[in-house]
């Protein structure tokens, strides 16, 4: 499903008038806008396509306060309609995540069988020899925070 939704600024008009939101309205979120920015969002690049990100959607009241305590009691987080956890899948170099990306991408016919087997092996060099980064938990860090980027980009 995609959504008839324009953007209402441009890019370089979003970044430089990007602030740190102190407070939101208590205004529930449309499903359809929710859905549009995750769908956007997941056209993040990874390296290998491997989209090591989990998104936690916390919407109600009584675990959005829970979660206030672990932010330094910051108010706004107990006031916003929704709360997005954001976590990095350390699990990226297992054979079963490999395989599992691998089918997914079969599925969606976006993945041939070179390109798979490139993905077995590669992959776990990657994480064995780090030529890049110094743990998983970077890595994975790394590219969930370009997803969040890409998620914050296609707010309407």
């Amino acid at each position: 499903m995609t959504s008839d939704l324009q953007p209402t600024l441009n890019v370089q008009t979003a970044i430089e008038q990007r602030r740190a939101a102190r407070s939101f309205r208590p205004d529930t979120i449309p499903e359809a806008i929710l859905t549009e920015i995750f769908r956007l969002g997941v056209r993040s690049p990874s390296g290998y396509n491997l989209q090591p990100w989990r998104f936690v959607v916390v919407r109600e009241a009584a675990n959005r306060e829970k979660l206030k305590a672990c932010a330094f009691n910051q108010r706004q987080v107990g006031e916003a309609p929704l709360i997005l956890i954001c976590c990095g899948d350390r699990r990226i170099n297992q054979k079963e995540y490999i395989e599992s990306v691998i089918q997914l991408g079969q599925e969606a016919g976006a993945m041939n069988d070179a390109y798979a087997d490139t993905l077995r092996s590669a992959v776990p060099q990657l994480f064995e020899n780090k030529p890049c980064f110094d743990s998983i938990e970077a890595w994975t860090n790394h590219h969930t925070m370009l997803a969040v980027a890409h998620l914050n980009r296609s707010i309407p």
